[in-house]
């Protein structure tokens, strides 16, 4: 596997350190070994893990630096971006957030073998969490990956930014349609679009783009709304 990461991180256009390599090894063998039971990923092969999971979730580092910013990884599932985040910059500190209990003992675990600092393993819902006084407009980024529409990620990532953070969403190629219907959202919860990266993964594994917003005001007090309601009655 060592020499498949230098060869794909290096055609991404990133370099990788040894002791990188052998943590993302470390973390592929527990992925793949406590699947089954924790019901992580669908995708097992190396090559895909490496390029679909691990290079994707890099994919911010060929857009900015994360040097000691404190980030949110709002449904971050099996830990998608945030280990790969973690483990490509050591000082950033992250709170990885899922509503799912099993996935979030398989992250403790990984933290913890891992020996990763300053990191956070949060099982909670991200309504409830961005209502709380300790987590809201208290991180200077936020990502999401796979999880939803931006209407409705919006909703989750603006409560827990500073104003002047960005929410950094992972999507594929085509966002068009999604950002229209995104712009009401945006302007209610004091958000604006500032950026679409696109990138292209190595091999034949497709084209994909990050979308940036910038918290530009305060959130309003009543976002975000009470579990269930952002999906349910989109902005």
């Amino acid at each position: 596997m060592e020499t498949k990461l230098k060869a794909f991180f290096a055609e991404f256009g990133l370099t990788i350190e040894m002791e990188k390599i052998k943590l993302f090894e470390y973390y592929y063998r527990l992925l793949i070994s406590e699947n089954e039971k924790y019901n992580l990923t669908a995708v097992t092969g190396e090559d895909e893990v490496i390029v679909k999971h691990f290079l994707d979730s890099t994919a911010v580092l060929l857009y900015r630096d994360l040097t000691d910013l404190k980030a949110v990884d709002i449904g971050t599932g099996a830990g998608f971006p945030g280990i790969p985040l973690k483990i490509m910059v050591p000082g950033l500190e992250i709170l990885l957030l899922d509503s799912i209990k099993k996935r979030c003992q398989f992250l403790e675990r990984v933290v913890r073998e891992l020996n990763f600092k300053n990191v956070v393993v949060l099982n909670e819902r991200a309504e409830n969490v961005g209502q709380q006084k300790l987590y809201r407009e208290n991180f200077d980024l936020t990502f999401s990956r796979a999880v939803a529409e931006v209407r409705i990620l919006l909703e989750f990532h603006a409560p827990l930014l500073r104003v002047g953070g960005e929410a950094i969403l992972f999507k594929g190629p085509e966002v068009d349609e999604e950002l229209k219907k995104a712009e009401t959202a945006a302007k209610q919860l004091g958000l604006g679009l500032m950026d679409v990266f696109h990138y292209r993964l190595p091999g034949n594994f497709g084209e994909r783009s990050l979308v940036v917003y910038k918290k530009l005001k305060t959130t309003p007090e009543n976002y975000p709304r009470r579990p269930g309601i952002p999906e349910k009655r989109p902005l």
